[in-house]
């Protein structure tokens, strides 16, 4: 039999030739290691859309504050959009932020890390129409000092509960109104509480 031996030559074939058609393999076009650099350390979009929603009170960032800050509250919030298409999750990512912002503005938070790893475009979490992004927000004052300077035992305590019950109401939400079947309510009910535990 011919054609069993001419297999693996036919799909390293395949293999290289879709290779070929990526974006800066096989088009002779090699980035220098200066244009390499400048590109890493531009700011990417991302970057300038968190620094464009941040106001004067209010912090926006991608990255974890000092140590200055505490932890006062952590918010989590969906838009709905088709994950496939860039355009539709960037612009679902730029929703939620800015919701995100309004929310931590308004338990006066002084700054908002948008959580996850990488560029603030690959953050969330996106399953077919449903693209799920989380913010904590902090306080200035670390140590939960009051204003007065007397240590408030409860300052961590009720936020965390309340953004708790919260987030696994929404989830309950979801499931109710048809978003999210039952083994994904499952998975992130799941998700919620290894977080605040």
């Amino acid at each position: 039999m011919v054609f069993p031996k001419s297999l693996p030559i036919l799909a390293a074939c395949l293999s290289l030739g879709a290779c070929s058609m990526l974006p800066g393999i096989g088009d002779g076009e090699s980035a220098s290691p200066a244009e390499a650099e400048a590109e890493a350390s531009a700011p990417s979009a991302g970057d300038e859309f968190v620094s464009s929603v941040s106001t004067p009170e209010l912090t926006v960032s991608t990255q974890a504050p000092g140590n200055e800050f505490r932890q006062v509250d952590q918010f989590t919030r969906y838009a709905r959009v088709n994950c496939n298409i860039s355009s539709q999750r960037a612009a679902g990512l730029e929703t939620i932020v800015r919701k995100l912002r309004d929310e931590a503005a308004a338990g006066n938070a002084d700054y908002l890390r948008i959580v996850g790893a990488g560029p603030l475009y690959n953050r969330g979490i996106c399953d077919e129409y449903q693209l799920q992004l989380s913010g904590t927000a902090y306080q200035r004052g670390a140590g939960g000092q009051t204003g007065s300077g007397q240590v408030d035992s409860s300052a961590g305590t009720a936020p965390a509960t309340d953004s708790l019950a919260g987030r696994l109401e929404e989830l309950e939400a979801l499931r109710d109104r048809g978003l999210i079947n039952q083994n994904e309510y499952e998975q992130l009910r799941e998700r919620v509480l290894d977080e605040a535990y």
